[in-house]
């Protein structure tokens, strides 16, 4: 029987060429991992990389003035504690001049198809109030500028409703007036609607006693004129809602809500957001 014979140089051969193919290994297996664990490219020049708006980017509409309302300080229903500004004020009549133009275009088409002594009523006094705010604003009082141009277009806005309660979207304005939410019909509805605009009656007479409570506290501003308009529309609504034309009586109160929203404007209108004002004592 022949034995084997291995040899020395060729044992070494091999363990040599063992350890040569490990490092190999090592050296790819390293890679990769060098790979994976990269830090990513940096980002484009002058974008920074924590997600920051880059310095002097002006914050965004929305996140100024009041939640969810439109613009900042002085602009378009500037929040409280915001300092009206020449600009803000100025923008201010610049749209309700346009809106002022745009109803009165709508109220020469409703002439001869509906009442229009109220809507004529309403759009008289928006006149009155912007003439108000250029007035104030002449005379560097920005802060009344704005809320008087706030009133003129809630009136407007009161007038607008009344013309689209008598003859739907046929106005002038509806092609550039965002179309209002389709409500529930009394047809639509088990009950007929009354649930929903039981709801809703009692909302607005909610509404209107709190800004009677408002007026009254506030008697050397006259907003009589809101109050009662605004009373005998809830009165007509509530006939109507008596006599099971619920879908009728929820649009009869729907310009009540501006009505109030200008007389809340008026009321306010020497408010001074930067001076402090009287902090309760805790009576709890």
């Amino acid at each position: 029987m022949r034995k084997l014979i291995v040899k020395p140089t060729v044992v070494i051969g091999a363990l040599v060429a063992l350890m040569l193919m490990a490092g190999l290994l090592f050296v790819n297996m390293g890679g990769v991992a060098q790979a994976q664990t990269a830090s990513p490219p940096p980002p484009a020049s002058g974008t920074p990389s924590t997600g920051t708006p880059p310095a002097g980017t002006p914050p965004q509409r929305g996140d100024q003035g009041r939640p969810g309302g439109k613009g900042g300080p002085g602009g378009d229903h500037a929040g409280p504690g915001a300092a009206a500004t020449q600009a803000g004020a100025t923008s201010e009549l610049a749209s309700t001049s346009q809106k002022i133009s745009t109803a009165k275009t709508d109220l020469a088409y409703a002439k001869g198809k509906m009442d229009t002594a109220q809507v004529e009523a309403l759009i008289s006094k928006a006149d009155a109030l912007y003439t108000q705010a250029d007035t104030a604003l002449k005379a560097g009082e920005f802060a009344k500028a704005s809320g008087y141009a706030r009133a003129a277009k809630d009136l407007v806005s009161a007038s607008t409703d009344l013309m689209v309660n008598a003859l739907g979207i046929a106005l002038p304005s509806a092609a550039n007036r965002p179309a209002r939410p389709t409500p529930p019909t009394a047809t639509t509805e088990t009950d007929g609607g009354k649930a929903r605009v039981s709801r809703e009656l009692s909302r607005t007479y909610q509404e209107l006693v709190n800004a009677a409570t408002q007026a009254k506290a506030n008697a050397s501003t006259d907003v009589s004129y809101y109050m009662t308009t605004s009373q005998q529309f809830y009165k007509q609504a509530y006939d109507l809602y008596n006599a099971g034309k619920f879908d009728q009586a929820a649009q009869t109160v729907r310009p009540i809500k501006n009505l109030l929203h200008a007389a809340d404007s008026l009321l306010h209108l020497n408010d001074q957001p930067n001076q402090p004002v009287t902090v309760p004592a805790p009576t709890f």
